[in-house]
């Protein structure tokens, strides 16, 4: 199952959200695999892109998706950072997904 939706990045938040991204695929990378591993999910992405001047995510998820456990502290911080740097738009609907 994908799960998806698109976030407007809050003004002055790029920055902040970029570094949070390039911590989770580098210092982090073990910590997020284990939380993934344990939602059930295959595959986790934040897509960055900008629209007349502000910046919007596209973030994906593909997998059973089960909740997060928040008693881990990976997880705290994902929640956190969403929360400052993110603001939701809309859920997306999967057109088609082809793997091979």
């Amino acid at each position: 199952m994908i799960n998806g939706a698109i976030l407007k990045v809050k003004s002055g938040q790029v920055g902040q959200w970029r570094a949070w991204c390039e911590e989770l695929k580098t210092s982090l990378i073990s910590e997020a695999l284990e939380t993934l591993k344990d939602e059930q999910v295959f595959q986790e992405a934040s897509f960055l892109f900008e629209i007349n001047g502000e910046f919007y995510v596209l973030g994906f998820m593909d997998g059973e998706c089960l909740p997060a456990d928040m008693t881990k502290e990976i997880n705290i911080k994902h929640k956190k950072k969403k929360e400052e740097c993110l603001e939701y738009v809309s859920k997306i609907e999967t057109l088609y997904n082809l793997k091979q």
